[in-house]
C-alpha cells in the first residue's frame, strides 16, 4: 500500500452536526407511519437451536458496516421510522446540547 493510500484511510472528515440533524429530522417527517398490525415476537430458545438459519435475520443491518448494500436497502425506511418513533417516545433530541454529543445513528 502506497503512503498516500494509508493517508486516505486515517482522514477525518467534517460534518456539520446541525446541518445533518436537520436534514435527518427532514426526511423522518414525511416518512409514513408504521403499520399497526405488524409485530415481531421473539422465538423460543429450544425452537431457535431446532434451525437457526430460520432465525436468523439476513434482511437488516443495524450499524455502519453494511450500509448501502443492494440486497439490505429494502429495509432502510423502516429503520429511519424506528428511529423517529424512538425519539418521539424518549423525547430526544437529534442535537442534545446537555451533554455536547449528538444522537445520530451512524447508519443514516
Amino acid at each position: 500500500m502506497d503512503d498516500r493510500a494509508h493517508e486516505d484511510e486515517n482522514e477525518h472528515v467534517p460534518i456539520d452536526m446541525k446541518k445533518l440533524a436537520d436534514s435527518l429530522s427532514g426526511k423522518l417527517e414525511t416518512l409514513p407511519p408504521l403499520s399497526t398490525k405488524c409485530s415481531i415476537y421473539r422465538m423460543p430458545e429450544p425452537r431457535r437451536c431446532l434451525n437457526p438459519s430460520q432465525y436468523t435475520p439476513q434482511m437488516v443491518s443495524i450499524g455502519p458496516f453494511h450500509h448501502g448494500k443492494e440486497e439490505l436497502k429494502a429495509m432502510e425506511e423502516h429503520k429511519q421510522r424506528y428511529l423517529k418513533c424512538f425519539l418521539q417516545r424518549t423525547k430526544v433530541s437529534m442535537l442534545s446540547s446537555k451533554n455536547n454529543y449528538s444522537f445520530l445513528p451512524l447508519w443514516m
